[in-house]
């Protein structure tokens, strides 16, 4: 750190700064020095306490710099007070002999263990760098306020200001069918809705600082909000939704519909089984990870579900009494059976979403396979005939 940012801190008393001896201090002129402290961590500074002044100080110099300095003031050590609180670290000889030292190592070993405890941390994350940092800054202000302040006003917020962000791509495909991807912007959304034509506007916002101009030779590929249907469903722009985004969404909606209710019981019975699992930190005990469902991820029904199949049979040695009521209601050959047929779509969505090749060629053929393997068969479960039913005639509307 520079010795006139150090200065500065110092006269306004940043409490990143603090003072102290070096360990090795053997001199006595260390009765009128102090080494300076960034954060807890040695500069290459020392402060007078006399008339403050920082001084230019490394190891190799030994005391001719305390020795050089003259003081226009007479020094006593009885008067002087420092901008800062000395807080020596816990590993200071000169603190070893206080006999309330153990006290309190044992007093902060509860409080670290409750800690832990009541937040879900592990054990070792009170031995890193930023959390002794932390706690060494704990220690100057409590030097500094006493035991009068309460922490919970001295904490930070810790909710951030919320800002969304809007990213564009532009894909393009030469002559050889190569595809190009480019990211040409993600930056702040500062308007003050996300109506059509707000989000029109930031569109045609970047695209004009790249000179680009909406023509027949481009389309818009949005999902499919209603949003930006809107904000791009104009005579200015050709507006095409995401097939994968489709796929998908069918899905989610299926494992919602009443239509499915079979469907949607086994599948609320898995999640709820493998959000109980993650949470009660029961995973290590499984031979595979389980995958808990998330609706921003595509394919998730499936990955949740084959997650669960391949650990099927080692689920009852660690489910709560509470879940192993849950659990004989959700037959294995029925998981198995929807998986096989969810294993389609997730093949499909993972081609759709290629970013190397183009894919629009392949959207009226894999939804024509979609559609062919949501015939029902006589032999199917109950719970999957009326799961292909309903995906089947979505199908072929989108």
């Amino acid at each position: 750190v520079p010795k006139h940012v150090l200065q500065t801190l110092i006269e306004s008393k940043d409490l990143s700064v603090s003072f102290a001896r070096p360990k090795k201090a053997r001199s006595s002129y260390w009765t009128k020095f102090s080494q300076v402290h960034r954060f807890n961590i040695p500069q290459d500074y020392i402060v007078c306490l006399n008339c403050k002044s920082l001084l230019k100080w490394t190891g190799k110099n030994g005391t001719n710099t305390m020795k050089n300095h003259s003081c226009s003031r007479k020094f006593d050590a009885r008067t002087i007070q420092m901008n800062h609180q000395h807080v020596p670290p816990l590993h200071d000889n000169n603190r070893s002999s206080d006999h309330s030292l153990p006290q309190i190592k044992e007093q902060i070993k509860v409080a670290c263990a409750e800690y832990c405890a009541a937040d879900g941390r592990p054990f070792h994350s009170v031995i890193g760098q930023g959390f002794i940092t932390l706690v060494q800054q704990l220690l100057i202000a409590g030097a500094i306020t006493g035991m009068s302040a309460n922490a919970a006003d001295l904490l930070p917020q810790p909710s951030t200001v919320r800002i969304n962000y809007g990213g564009i791509t532009l894909h393009y495909a030469d002559s050889n069918h190569k595809l190009y991807t480019f990211m040409l912007a993600c930056q702040a959304y500062d308007y003050d809705s996300q109506q059509s034509p707000n989000i029109r506007a930031f569109l045609d916002e970047i695209s004009g600082e790249f000179h680009l101009q909406s023509n027949e030779h481009q389309t818009v590929v949005t999902d499919n909000e209603v949003k930006m249907r809107s904000a791009f469903g104009t005579e200015a722009y050709q507006c095409l939704g995401c097939s994968a985004h489709y796929v998908n969404k069918i899905l989610e909606h299926a494992f919602k519909s009443d239509k499915c209710t079979q469907a949607v019981s086994l599948f609320e019975s898995i999640r709820d089984i493998v959000t109980n699992i993650k949470r009660t930190h029961q995973q290590s005990k499984l031979s595979k990870c389980l995958r808990n469902y998330s609706d921003s991820r595509f394919s998730g029904i499936y990955l949740m579900m084959m997650s669960f199949l391949e650990v099927y049979s080692e689920l009852p040695a660690i489910l709560s009494k509470e879940h192993k009521q849950k659990y004989p209601n959700i037959q294995q050959t029925v998981v198995e059976s929807l998986c096989k047929y969810l294993k389609d779509f997730h093949d499909v969505i993972e081609k759709l979403s290629a970013d190397k090749v183009p894919t629009l060629h392949l959207v009226v053929p894999f939804q024509q396979l979609l559609i062919s393997r949501s015939f029902v068969n006589d032999d199917d479960h109950r719970t999957l005939k009326l799961l292909k039913k309903f995906i089947g005639n979505e199908l072929r509307t989108y």
